[in-house]
């Protein structure tokens, strides 16, 4: 078909098992050939199989579902057979029609994005007030957090289009806009507010593909929100140890903004990048939290040494996901420094968030 690919065809309604006997031998004759030649030269051979007596589709169809089950498999870490699966592929589709939605609403001046904002709340005075209502007394600040409106008014979450956002780079102009408009809300909401911070997620491909620390400065002098308001959320990954986001994080810091790692405990949780970030606080990931809550004491015990580990090099730890009182008793002794989480508040607009939260 063209270089490197080729379509093997069987008109004899072959079936499933045929397909990897077929494969099973094309990768068989291929490590022959590697052998041959000393492995001087190495190769991997990837596929995407579909049963033609199956399915009705024209053979330009067929050859787009030929085409999805061969990268599928390439990306699924290649030298490897997938099998076409009809569900998966209309999920792609979807996926490619969100795409196309969202590339035109960031060409349209972002029409369609949202921030919401879920309050962050202080622990201390939550423990220390002892059950007595008042929440609202002890919002410190919020999250902002990413959806887009679609067509028929329904929101689409941070979840669903993060992913789609940053294999488009997308993210990167996306991203200069939330970090503008959360910085703006934050600057409004300070004005009354002196103290009140917003936590702002950054993406990893925003760091790679940009100059983060040119685009945080330009926001802090274009919105004139004091630097210490604002935190930038870093989700924990293999990437955050690198020489290049380490030093990033530091030219982040001189500017005065806060530095979270976001998702704690969901990825590698490498204790010796965490003591050389310097982070201001350690977000522990709401399933982190929900199994200290309903477990048998094991995790509570980890949130419990991680908690103090983070006290002992001067960090703070937020705990997420908090649903219930319930969970406040369980695992309130650990003293952690700030809640968030539905007990305290969902994602909200920016009006129904100062109506909720901040009038009071």
């Amino acid at each position: 078909m063209a270089g490197g690919k080729f379509l093997i065809m069987n008109l004899q309604q072959g079936s499933a098992d045929m397909m990897r006997r077929i494969y099973s031998n094309l990768k068989r004759e291929i490590q022959n050939a590697e052998y041959s030649l000393a492995y001087k030269y190495m190769f991997t051979i990837s596929a995407g199989g579909i049963a033609l007596y199956k399915d009705k589709s024209d053979l330009p169809e067929i050859l787009k579902k030929l085409t999805f089950s061969l990268d599928t498999a390439k990306r699924s870490g290649k030298n490897n057979l997938y099998l076409f699966n009809a569900v998966e592929y209309n999920n792609h589709l979807d996926e490619l029609e969100l795409e196309n939605m969202l590339r035109i609403s960031t060409s349209q001046n972002f029409e369609g994005f949202r921030l919401f904002y879920q309050p962050v709340i202080d622990a201390g005075k939550i423990l220390a007030a002892s059950g007595r209502e008042n929440q609202e007394k002890y919002v410190i600040g919020a999250e902002a957090l990413l959806r887009w409106e679609g067509k028929n008014k329904e929101l689409i979450g941070a979840d669903s289009i993060i992913p789609i956002l940053e294999r488009s780079n997308f993210i990167v102009p996306v991203g200069r806009w939330v970090l503008m408009t959360a910085c703006a809300q934050c600057s409004a909401w300070n004005k009354t507010f002196p103290d009140f911070h917003m936590s702002i997620n950054i993406s990893y491909v925003q760091m790679k593909k940009t100059n983060l620390v040119d685009e945080v400065q330009a926001a802090l002098e274009k919105t004139h929100v004091a630097p210490r308001n604002i935190i930038l959320e870093l989700t924990e990954s293999g990437h955050i140890d690198s020489e290049q986001v380490q030093k990033m994080i530091m030219e982040l810091a001189a500017l005065g903004v806060q530095i979270d790692i976001d998702d704690f405990g969901t990825g590698y949780s490498n204790l010796r990048y965490i003591q050389n970030l310097h982070a201001d606080t350690l977000k522990l990931d709401y399933t982190f939290v929900h199994k200290a809550v309903t477990g048998d004491g094991k995790d509570q015990k980890i949130i419990e040494y991680v908690t103090k580990m983070a006290h002992d090099l001067g960090m703070k730890v937020c705990l997420e996901g908090i649903e219930s009182s319930v969970d406040i008793q369980k695992i309130g002794y650990i003293k952690p420094d700030k809640f968030q989480g539905f007990l305290f508040g969902r994602p909200v607009g920016a009006a129904q968030f100062e109506e909720e939260n901040l009038r009071s």
